[in-house]
């Protein structure tokens, strides 16, 4: 929404700068990375020359733009900032480049929540591993969020929390009303920003991957389109995959903890709780609507024929090309 409302953010003197080329998808309202990734990887890597360059752009922006205030914005920024010695040195590269003071704001969202949404968002194009293994091996919050509050006790630093809620206007009243004392009318987001699909969805995806590496973004785009309440109730795997991930966080329970003392009492967070019970791996079966299984069986039937065959070897190809291009252009 940031982006889309960058003349009323100037109107304040805010500014929220570019995010180069994926500018485009912040714009339409698509999933993003912000517009801070490039100083969040020189955070991951400890680059401190490359972090004060970029801070010395973004400010040098924002005084060529009349604007008092930079915003910057990056999902994993937190888990950046989490490494050692991160937060002190970006206050303090910061306070040399002439930024009176840092804010931030972190939202929070139940974990159990967020890890199931971060899982079916990269298991989209069918390259995800399975459920079982994947917080053991790709899940960093429980362990960054601890460190990152670590660094926050040791380093005081201007830090507000919230609880995340997937609601209609809920970024508009705690974002800009709150955080940023925005009272304009805002233009609204264009559309859901993070669409998922079903976990039925989502496996059969990995599985049509293993017969052809171009079948997943067409079967994901054309699942994406079916309205969610024509798609299937599915609470067995849900519940499945639920207790999975909570067996695993549940470890994290001074995490958790640590994050409720940061936000306000009313918005606390649900503490992941392991089931008692054993988690039975016949709960993970697939299910799918009349309207699912006609798309399914259209796909099918399309897969038969030379031009559908066709299509996939050319964006094959391209792909292909796309890729050599990228690294001609980085060597």
């Amino acid at each position: 929404m940031a982006a889309a409302n960058r003349q009323i953010l100037w109107n304040e003197s805010i500014h929220f700068p570019s995010a180069g080329k994926r500018d485009h998808q912040m714009l339409r309202g698509d999933i993003s990375a912000g517009n801070a990734q490039v100083l969040t990887d020189a955070l991951e890597q400890g680059d401190y020359s490359s972090i004060r360059r970029i801070l010395q752009s973004f400010l040098q922006e924002t005084q060529e733009k009349g604007a008092e205030s930079c915003l910057l914005s990056n999902e994993l920024l937190v888990l950046a900032l989490a490494q050692p010695g991160r937060l002190q040195n970006l206050i303090s590269i910061a306070d040399e480049a002439g930024v009176a003071s840092c804010k931030f704001l972190l939202f929070l969202r139940d974990p159990i929540d967020q890890a199931l949404s971060l899982y079916k968002h990269r298991a989209k194009i069918g390259t995800a591993v399975d459920i079982e293994v994947w917080p053991e091996q790709y899940y960093f919050y429980g362990e960054g969020l601890q460190r990152f509050f670590q660094a926050v006790r040791e380093f005081p630093t201007l830090l507000a929390c919230r609880k995340y809620e997937n609601r209609v206007g809920f970024l508009e009243e705690v974002f800009f009303r709150d955080w940023l004392k925005i009272s304009s009318s805002l233009k609204p987001p264009i559309k859901v920003v993070n669409p998922s699909l079903s976990i039925s969805e989502l496996l059969l995806i990995k599985q049509l991957r293993s017969m052809h590496d171009q079948l997943p973004e067409v079967l994901y785009k054309s699942f994406l389109a079916i309205p969610k309440e024509k798609k299937a109730q599915e609470p067995r795997i849900e519940q499945y995959y639920r207790d999975v991930l909570a067996s695993h966080l549940e470890q994290y329970r001074n995490t958790w903890t640590t994050c409720n003392n940061y936000l306000p009492p009313d918005e606390q967070l649900e503490l992941p709780m392991a089931t008692e019970q054993s988690i039975s791996s016949t709960d993970k079966v697939m299910t799918f609507s009349p309207v699912q299984g006609q798309l399914i069986a259209r796909l099918i039937q399309n897969a038969t024929t030379s031009s559908f065959r066709w299509a996939l070897r050319k964006k094959q190809w391209l792909n292909k090309l796309s890729k050599l291009k990228r690294q001609m252009v980085k060597s």
